[in-house]
């Protein structure tokens, strides 16, 4: 069976033998260099658990291919992402604040959205520090200044998260859309602005 990555080629015997050596090769690329898995084909299909799959199925496998993105690549998919999500969500908000100040309850529908709303932006914290942290993007980045106005929103929507939950606990409807309208809403109309001075529009999304 052959494995590919990038422009190099490994060949491994079908043996349950190989599987480690496999799984090494692999994990050990990715570590060792400046890319992230990104996918695994195998056989022409894409694997989420990979190391399952060939554990079971090495006898039959014919080919691996494994999709790889650089750290820059993965980071600017990670903004792509977030700016696309804001630029939606942002009106949507500002709808669902309107329905607050005028409502006398939390029908499930609204409740559903504020879970999702929090949900999203849960994901932009843990990407934000995924970034920061394991990344080190602060200290790569050319757009140190505007990483840092970045930096700033996403603190305060951290603190915004809190209140929100405690206005969704307290069932206080004017408050949840006060919160939503004076500060998600500005506070993601900010990060737009800084993250289309971020993102690189015209990078590829994957490497093969």
């Amino acid at each position: 069976m052959k494995l590919k990555i990038l422009d190099n080629e490994f060949k491994f015997e079908n043996k349950a033998s190989e599987v480690n050596s496999i799984i090494n090769t692999i994990e050990g690329f990715c570590s060792s260099s400046d890319y992230i898995l990104n996918n695994v084909i195998i056989d022409g299909e894409s694997i989420q658990d990979y190391q399952a799959f060939i554990e079971d199925n090495i006898s039959l496998i014919e080919e691996i291919i494994i999709e790889v993105s650089t750290i820059k690549e993965f980071i600017n998919e990670i903004f792509l992402n977030t700016l696309d999500y804001l630029e939606k969500a942002t009106p949507q908000i500002e709808a669902l604040a309107d329905t607050f100040y005028s409502a006398n309850y939390l029908k499930e529908d609204d409740i559903n959205k504020l879970g999702d709303l929090i949900e999203a932006i849960q994901w932009i914290l843990e990407t934000f520090h995924s970034i920061n942290k394991t990344h080190n993007y602060s200290a790569k980045t050319e757009k140190f200044d505007v990483w840092e106005k970045y930096s700033i929103q996403i603190k305060k929507l951290d603190g915004v998260l809190i209140d929100l939950s405690n206005a969704i606990d307290t069932i206080d409807l004017i408050l949840i859309a006060d919160i939503l309208k004076y500060e998600i809403s500005f506070m993601f109309k900010e990060m737009i602005v800084q993250l289309k001075e971020l993102v690189d529009v015209g990078a590829d999304r994957s490497v093969n």
